[in-house]
């Protein structure tokens, strides 16, 4: 920040804003030209780091309710999160997989992921939590399609293979099932997925032996029909 400060005032004459206090990751500096009185306050203002705590505090409560189980608390709070930064794609996210992975309210958790998708439509995990939610609540062809696109804004994830493997089995094409759980296996290095991956297969292996032997005893009883 020294640098670029150096640079903007003197190799190309500017104002340099900064907040008068400021915390965490995110760092913010205001340039331009003759910057309006109105202009500096608000964003000294909106980027102090009083303002940031306070946006940042319901969520921090809500994350601490609901570890201790305090769920409605908690909605409560992340309600209150999304009041103050609604249009924070990844707050959106953490209160989407609340509500489908936690509330099991899947219905407005797929309502809240479509939200964040609208602001971040290139994130895997936001497909794949928008997913779930549909999944859950019957509309696999749309599951399946999250799913998919998933997969194709990140060829090396292994959840989204792991939900393909799921819509693949109810579409009836245990192929592309096994594909997609070789695929899960094949990419997912810190065994993340490992367990429920080879469930998956196990399930679907399991179905297809169970296949196989009601056709036998299919043909055997024609065969004994004919004799």
């Amino acid at each position: 920040f020294p640098l670029l400060e150096a640079h903007f005032r003197e190799v190309y004459p500017c104002d340099w804003l900064s907040p008068a206090a400021e915390t965490g990751p995110l760092h913010s500096r205001l340039l331009g030209r003759g910057v309006a009185g109105p202009v500096a306050d608000a964003f000294r203002r909106l980027f102090d780091q009083a303002a940031i705590v306070w946006a940042n505090a319901p969520l921090e409560r809500a994350r601490e309710l609901a570890q201790q189980g305090e769920h409605d608390a908690a909605l409560r709070e992340f309600s209150t999160a999304l009041e103050r930064q609604g249009a924070n794609w990844a707050v959106l996210d953490e209160i989407a997989r609340f509500l489908v992975y936690t509330a099991r309210d899947y219905a407005r958790g797929a309502e809240i992921a479509r939200l964040a998708l609208g602001l971040n439509p290139i994130s895997p995990e936001l497909w794949n939590t928008c997913g779930d939610a549909l999944y859950y609540l019957d509309r696999m062809g749309e599951a399946h399609a999250a799913f998919l696109r998933a997969q194709a804004l990140n060829p090396d994830d292994p959840r989204a293979y792991l939900n393909l493997a799921y819509t693949h089995a109810w579409r009836k094409d245990p192929a592309a099932a096994l594909h997609a759980i070789a695929e899960g296996l094949r990419c997912d290095t810190a065994a993340t997925c490992q367990d429920n991956l080879l469930q998956q297969q196990q399930s679907i292996l399991a179905a297809l032996a169970a296949r196989r032997q009601q056709e036998q005893k299919c043909i055997a009883h024609r065969l004994g029909r004919r004799g």
